[in-house]
């Protein structure tokens, strides 16, 4: 009995101890529970040092100048910009507009330059325009252009402008500037002091850029085209130093009155436009020597082993005995005189021309063929009615060599001349296909010589002198 009432005592204490515990168990999930409602609305420490400090400080400073001065610099910018020649546009769709700069047109060479700079005053300008290889294909020969000039800034809203000019596409440079017919000038008044100071941070403004409205009209098959050009001059294209254009026309050549002569294409023909480049008589120069038997004489570009006989000296009339004769050429002849004679006293012995020529007669013709070449070229024909004529006798043709011809006779009578040597034995000269050089070659010949570059065909009066910009911007 005792026994039992001992073991429901220690069940009831068994009892209380469980139930302490679940009590103690749902008092820890309570304090748990209550501790994680807490970590979830608990804000951590910040704690504030100079670093934070600063960012707080200058992000929204940064923030108004990546926002805020952007803003003001694109607003004042388009505030003040301007369109150039935005009247003279404005019917014109825009695909007909070509915008470009001072290297842009091909049709012609243009040149527009600063003549006088007052800054914040009055600025003056020159244009002009001369002719290339494609002008005359595309505007022919009394082309014109119109050309319009403009001032023009975006930060201080400048828009001035000149008066239209149409002018004439000269043939050169130098022709251009000789005439208003030519050149245009153009005078823009209240241009601003620039470069302006302080009226934005960082920025600086540049020299005021110069346009140039450009117009003019093509005729391709027939067709007429108008061509629009806006062009774009910075200060530095503008303003120029001394500048020295030479002609950049083709050239042509002719031979005259025994020299071989070129001009440019497009002048006149009168004489004063052509200029002589050398002799025909020195095209192959001779070498000549003497000795008291025999007077020699080879081209210069042949061997020493090449030298062939002229004349006996014996065969000289007045030459001094037992002395070689002096000799020399000069104007397309070989000369010789006794060295004590007065230098008036030079004879002709031989024109080059007839140094490397021979001739003869055959079935009623006289024919002619140079020394070193195999074929005969027909002159002319001897019969009846030649003067002289004696029937049945063969006529004597001959080279005379100290004028230059051709000559005949019948029996014992004179010689007749029958043409000059320079009628029938021509040079002939042309521009080679690269427009590299002057090329020679006599008639009787295929192959042509080269004589001169075409770049040496130049002198000061070709060429163009533009001087130096007066005033300018101090920088």
């Amino acid at each position: 009995m005792q026994k039992r009432k001992k073991n429901k005592k220690q069940n009831t204490n068994k009892n209380v101890i469980h139930l302490d515990s679940s009590i103690e168990n749902e008092d820890k999930v309570q304090v748990e529970k209550e501790k994680k409602v807490k970590r979830k609305f608990h804000l951590p420490k910040f704690r504030m040092n100079l670093l934070t400090l600063l960012i707080l400080i200058f992000t929204p400073i940064l923030l108004f100048f990546i926002i805020a001065i952007p803003t003001i610099y694109i607003k004042t910018y388009n505030d003040n910009k301007v369109t150039p020649f935005a009247s003279d546009l404005k019917d014109v769709k825009k695909s007909d507009i070509i915008y470009g700069n001072k290297n842009t047109i091909k049709d012609f060479n243009f040149l527009f330059y600063c003549t006088k700079y007052n800054d914040g005053g009055t600025v003056e300008f020159k244009s002009f325009a001369y002719e290339n290889e494609n002008t005359k294909n595309i505007i022919g020969n009394k082309s014109e252009i119109s050309v319009k000039v403009g001032l023009c800034s975006n930060w201080v809203k400048t828009d001035i402008y000149s008066s239209s000019r149409s002018r004439r596409v000269a043939n050169s440079a130098k022709t251009a500037l000789g005439s208003s017919s030519y050149y245009a000038t153009y005078s823009i008044s209240n241009v601003p002091n620039l470069p302006v100071k302080g009226k934005l941070p960082f920025i600086k403004l540049k020299e005021l850029t110069a346009y140039v409205y450009l117009t003019y009209t093509t005729t391709v098959n027939g067709t007429n085209t108008t061509k629009r050009y806006v062009l774009e001059y910075d200060y530095d294209d503008y303003m120029i130093g001394k500048i020295t254009i030479d002609d950049t026309r083709d050239k042509k050549v002719r031979v005259n009155n025994g020299y071989i002569q070129w001009q440019f294409e497009g002048d006149s023909n009168s004489s004063s436009y052509w200029r002589n480049i050398t002799s025909t008589t020195d095209l192959r120069p001779v070498d000549v020597k003497s000795t008291e038997t025999e007077i020699s004489w080879k081209y210069k570009t042949e061997n020493d082993n090449e030298w062939k006989k002229l004349v006996d000296v014996a065969d000289l009339s007045g030459v001094a005995a037992d002395k070689a004769p002096m000799v020399t050429v000069e104007s397309g002849a070989i000369k010789w005189k006794n060295d004590t004679d007065a230098n008036t006293a030079w004879r002709t012995i031989a024109t080059l021309n007839s140094l490397d020529m021979e001739v003869r007669y055959n079935d009623g013709k006289v024919e002619w063929k140079r020394t070193s070449n195999q074929t005969w070229n027909e002159l002319t024909t001897l019969n009846s009615e030649s003067k002289d004529y004696i029937e049945g006798v063969t006529p004597e043709v001959k080279v005379n060599p100290i004028n230059g011809s051709i000559q005949y006779r019948y029996g014992n009578n004179g010689w007749r001349e029958i043409k000059k040597i320079t009628d029938f034995l021509t040079v002939e000269v042309q521009i080679s296909s690269d427009k590299a050089h002057v090329e020679w070659k006599y008639n009787d010949e295929e192959n042509w010589t080269r004589l001169v570059e075409t770049s040496t065909l130049r002198s000061d009066s070709d060429t163009a002198v533009i001087l130096p910009t007066e005033g300018g911007i101090n920088k």
